[in-house]
C-alpha cells in the first residue's frame, strides 16, 4: 500500500463504507422462528418445562422475552402450551390416583403441580382488599390543629400554674 497515508481524520472512506450498509443490515437477527410456537406446545404437551423448550431453542430467558412481547403468535402459543402441560399433569395426577401408575409418589407429584402452576394449585389462598382513603386536610388545616395544640398545651401549663398559685395563697392542698 504504498502511497498510502492516515490523517488526522482517520482512514480514507473506501475502507470503511462496508460499516455504513442500510439501516435493515444492522443489527442482530432474531432467532425467532414460527416453527418454535409448535415445538413449545409439543413438548410442553409432554410433561416438559418452559426451559426445556429455552435450552431445545437454545436461547435465554430474556430473548425468549423479547419474544413473546414482539410476536404475538408466540405468545398465544406459550399460552396454549402452558395449558398442554397443566392437562398432561393432570392426566398424570389422575392416573396414578386409579392406580394406573404403580410406584407413583403422591408427594412428588403435589410439589411437581404447586410449583409448576402456582396460580392453579397452592395451598395459601391471597385475600386482596382494596382500600381507598381520601386525604383532604389541606396546609392550612395542618397549621390550625398545631395551634390548637400549642393552645391546649398552653391551657395546661396555665390551670398547673394557677393551682399552684391558689395554693400557695390559701394554703389549699385541695384539687
Amino acid at each position: 500500500m504504498a502511497g498510502f497515508k492516515f490523517s488526522h481524520m482517520g482512514p480514507p472512506p473506501h475502507l470503511y463504507k462496508h460499516m455504513y450498509r442500510k439501516a435493515e443490515r444492522i443489527g442482530c437477527r432474531t432467532k425467532y422462528k414460527p416453527e418454535y410456537c409448535q415445538l413449545m406446545i409439543d413438548m410442553m404437551s409432554e410433561g416438559k418445562s418452559y426451559a426445556a423448550f429455552l435450552v431445545a431453542v437454545d436461547v435465554i430467558p430474556s430473548t425468549a422475552l423479547k419474544w413473546f412481547v414482539n410476536y404475538p403468535e408466540f405468545r398465544e402459543a406459550k399460552d396454549k402450551a402452558i395449558l398442554a402441560s397443566l392437562a398432561y399433569w393432570e392426566n398424570i395426577g389422575e392416573r396414578a390416583s386409579r392406580g394406573e401408575l404403580p410406584g407413583a409418589n403422591a408427594n412428588l407429584y403435589k410439589f411437581i403441580i404447586k410449583n409448576r402452576f402456582p396460580n392453579v394449585y397452592r395451598d395459601i389462598q391471597e385475600v386482596k382488599k382494596e382500600i381507598n382513603v381520601k386525604f383532604e386536610t389541606t396546609v392550612n388545616e395542618l397549621g390550625q390543629i398545631e395551634q390548637r395544640k400549642e393552645v391546649e398545651a398552653a391551657d395546661q401549663i396555665i390551670d398547673i400554674t394557677d393551682n399552684d398559685v391558689t395554693t400557695q395563697l390559701t394554703g389549699n392542698t385541695e384539687e
